[in-house]
């Protein structure tokens, strides 16, 4: 279950992102705006889970993979919404982009009235960051935008065994939380079932 108010460790590994990830306080903004939370989402989704899957028979295709996760499920039904993915097959476990990531926000903004509302997005957003922490500065910088999570200091260290960066931090949310935790439970088996 994801939004209970607690300290939740994470290890995120830096890519080379240290200044991006360290200042993630100065992108603390107005509201963001339904676009801009699909946009976050999508672009999370595709930066992170979008991924080269290869079949023992079949040429080599990249997809969103929700490995029927219901934190993973739960954006791939907004996104498909949106008609900024579609399911390779009636599960909608496999999901492949139907465009770049320029055109996330067009999309969203055209295909608001037939999608999933507001709530149901930040929804994904909060899922995604519970499910393996925020790899991105995007989404955290929109949930703290959002007043449902506070800044955080990270601390980069280096593993010894293997001279790898690793950021260590934890997701601290705030009490606006709870209200999407109500949601959730209310919502949560027509958007994963």
């Amino acid at each position: 279950m994801f939004g209970k108010i607690e300290k939740r460790p994470a290890t995120i590994p830096h890519a080379g992102r240290a200044d991006e990830m360290g200042n993630v306080a100065s992108c603390i903004g107005a509201k963001p705006s339904y676009e801009e939370v699909a946009h976050v989402v999508a672009r999370y989704v595709y930066n992170v889970w979008y991924h080269e899957e290869t079949w023992a028979d079949q040429p080599v295709l990249k997809t969103f993979n929700t490995l029927c996760s219901p934190a993973l499920r739960v954006s791939a039904r907004v996104l498909i919404r949106l008609d900024i993915l579609r399911p390779l097959d009636e599960s909608a476990k496999r999901n492949y982009f139907v465009c770049e990531p320029s055109e996330f926000k067009e999309r969203a903004r055209a295909n608001r009235s037939t999608a999933h509302g507001f709530d149901t997005l930040v929804l994904a957003a909060i899922a995604l960051a519970e499910y393996d922490g925020p790899r991105e500065a995007g989404l955290l910088s929109c949930l703290i935008r959002l007043g449902l999570c506070k800044p955080i200091e990270f601390k980069t260290k280096v593993l010894a065994a293997s001279g790898i960066k690793v950021t260590d931090f934890e997701l601290i949310w705030t009490s606006r939380i709870r209200r999407y935790d109500c949601l959730r439970e209310h919502w949560g088996l027509r958007l994963v079932g």
